[in-house]
């Protein structure tokens, strides 16, 4: 993983995508662009979705509920995935270079974007609901903006696709240790 200059979100963002692919070279920087463009423009159909279909997100605060705790889970399997790093790279049957080890290490950065994206996710929830109007008395609840909706269901979709990403990268660490 590159070390470079930048901001905490640079240095989390660059560790998440230099994880798309374990090539180097020209054929590395293809797959990288490959799933990066996959991972970012998948969650545009749904955004463009809600713009279109004018969908206006109500029960803003249970959304803030479930997606709080999920960031909670993804932040003690983030904690556990590093100590399982820890422990595989202090271990004398592995080495650094090993699959496993890498497969690890890429889930471990995987994990951090998905925490933060979350976390990132819950924050825009709770700013869209503050600043949502209220609605008058015995009128049904007018939802978010679509100002807010649209980029909001953006992030969430994204955050799918990437949590599908780690599903996938879980399955594939658990066959090359179980084979």
């Amino acid at each position: 993983m590159p070390h470079w200059r930048g901001g905490t979100a640079q240095k989390i963002l660059a560790d998440h995508i230099e994880t798309y692919s374990m090539q180097s070279g020209s054929a590395g920087r293809r797959d990288r662009l490959r799933a990066a463009a996959r991972e970012y423009a998948t969650p545009a159909v749904p955004a463009a979705l809600v713009w279109i279909f004018g969908v206006r997100p109500q029960a803003v605060a249970e959304l803030i509920a479930g997606l709080a705790a999920l960031t909670a889970l993804l932040f003690a399997l983030l904690i556990l995935v590093w100590q399982q790093g820890i422990q595989i790279r202090n271990d004398p049957r592995w080495r650094t270079t090993d699959p496993v080890v890498t497969m690890v290490d890429d889930l471990r950065a995987n994990l951090t974007y998905s925490s933060a994206l979350s976390l990132c996710l819950v924050a825009g929830l709770v700013v869209a609901a503050a600043t949502a109007p209220q609605a008058p008395e015995g009128q049904p609840d007018p939802g978010l903006s679509l100002w807010w909706a649209v980029p909001l269901t953006w992030l969430a979709a994204h955050l799918v696709v990437v949590l599908m990403g780690i599903l996938r990268r879980l399955r594939s660490t658990y066959l090359e240790l179980t084979t």
